[in-house]
């Protein structure tokens, strides 16, 4: 008799071991499923920004575009604006200036830039 009390414990541990264990297959695949979508969504939003900005650098002087993407076209360049104003500002302030070749932020004396070895001409009217 105790022989299959303990037959019967035995099997009922073992049952519950495999169920536990194909729901845990099952949570860790879907957590794959989860995982690979998101990966797949993420490059695919990098591709959308990537068409996005060929699309502005290709288009971005074109007089032909339509209202709706002429009104994003001109917002983006009000951002760059400010992007650059801004950009200015903080390179200003770490005496760092524009390489005008590569647009690398270099040492204001500099007469070379570090990144694409382009001789750097100073404005000596800028210093007042």
């Amino acid at each position: 008799m105790e022989k299959k009390f303990f037959d019967n414990a035995f099997d009922k541990a073992k049952n519950a071991f495999e169920i536990a264990y194909k729901k845990t297959g099952e949570i860790v695949s879907l957590e794959k499923l989860r995982f690979n979508l998101s990966s797949l969504k993420t490059n695919r939003n990098k591709l959308y920004a990537a068409l996005g900005k060929e699309y502005y650098f290709r288009f971005k002087n074109s007089e032909s575009l339509p209202d709706n993407e002429k009104n994003i076209f001109d917002r983006i360049s009000e951002l760059n604006e400010k992007i650059e104003e801004i950009t200015n500002e903080i390179n200003y302030a770490k005496s760092k200036r524009i390489c005008p070749k590569c647009g690398a932020a270099i040492d204001e004396r500099s007469i070379f830039c570090n990144y694409c070895g382009e001789r750097i001409t100073f404005d000596f009217d800028d210093e007042e």
